[in-house]
C-alpha cells in the first residue's frame, strides 16, 4: 500500500511537470559596453531559423521556445532585447529600429535558441521501479542553445563584418534537484554570453566600422 502511494505521488508530479505554465521572454542584463562606437545604427528585425526541433513541446517537461511558453514572436523578441541592451549599454552612439540617416546597418540571424527540460530516458527506463528515484539519479535533464549571427553592412550595402554568439548548457539533475521553473532564467544566461560574445567583437572592430 505504501508503494501504491508513492507511485500515485510519482505520476502525479509528472503530470503537474507536463502541464506546469511558464512564460518565456528572452531578455539581456549585460554590463556597460568598454567602448561606445561613434555611429548611428539601425537595426533590422532579426531573421529566425532556427530549426523546428527547438519549439517543439516536451512530453513530461518544458520548452522555453514552444507557442504556448513564448511570450510574443522569437524574431521580435530577440531584436528588441538586442536593441535595448545596445542602447542602454552604449555600444553604439545611437541604436533604434527606426532610424533616419543612419550610418550602419545591423542585421542579424538565429540559428539555435532552445530551452528544454524534462524527464530523461533513465527516468523513463526506471519508471517501473521508481523507488530507486529517492537515491538521487538525476532523472531530469536541461539543456539549451543560443547561436546567433549578426552582420553590420554600410549604407550602401557593404558587408563591414560578421559576427557569431554561441552559448549552450547540458545538465542531469535529480528529484531533489528539479529546476523546471528556473529554466527561463537559464536561457537568458546563455543568450547573454552569446550577445556579449558578439558586443565583445563589435567592438574589436571598432576602427573598420
Amino acid at each position: 500500500m505504501k508503494i501504491i502511494k508513492i507511485n500515485l505521488i510519482i505520476i502525479s508530479l509528472l503530470l503537474f511537470t507536463g502541464c506546469a505554465s511558464i512564460s518565456y521572454q528572452p531578455s539581456l542584463s549585460l554590463e556597460m559596453s568598454t567602448k561606445t562606437i561613434d555611429a548611428v545604427v539601425q537595426i533590422n528585425t532579426f531573421v529566425d531559423i532556427s530549426p523546428f526541433t527547438d519549439k517543439e513541446k516536451v512530453v513530461a517537461g518544458i520548452s522555453v521556445t514552444e507557442s504556448n511558453t513564448l511570450v510574443g514572436k522569437l524574431s521580435t523578441e530577440v531584436t528588441n532585447a538586442v536593441v535595448n541592451d545596445f542602447s542602454i549599454n552604449g555600444v553604439f552612439k545611437k541604436i533604434g529600429k527606426r532610424i533616419d540617416s543612419p550610418d550602419l546597418i545591423l542585421s542579424g540571424e538565429i540559428y539555435r535558441f532552445y530551452g528544454k527540460s524534462k524527464i530523461n530516458t533513465l527516468g523513463w527506463v526506471t519508471l517501473p521501479i521508481n523507488l530507486l528515484w529517492y537515491f538521487g539519479l538525476p532523472i531530469y535533464s536541461f539543456d539549451g542553445e543560443v547561436l546567433i549571427l549578426v552582420k553590420i553592412h554600410n549604407v550602401s550595402g557593404d558587408l563591414l563584418g560578421e559576427y557569431t554568439g554561441k552559448a549552450m548548457f547540458n545538465e542531469k539533475k535529480s528529484i531533489y534537484s528539479n529546476q523546471m521553473l528556473a529554466l527561463p532564467t537559464k536561457v537568458n544566461r546563455i543568450f547573454g554570453q552569446a550577445i556579449l560574445q558578439i558586443r565583445d567583437q563589435i567592438i574589436a572592430d571598432a576602427d573598420k566600422l
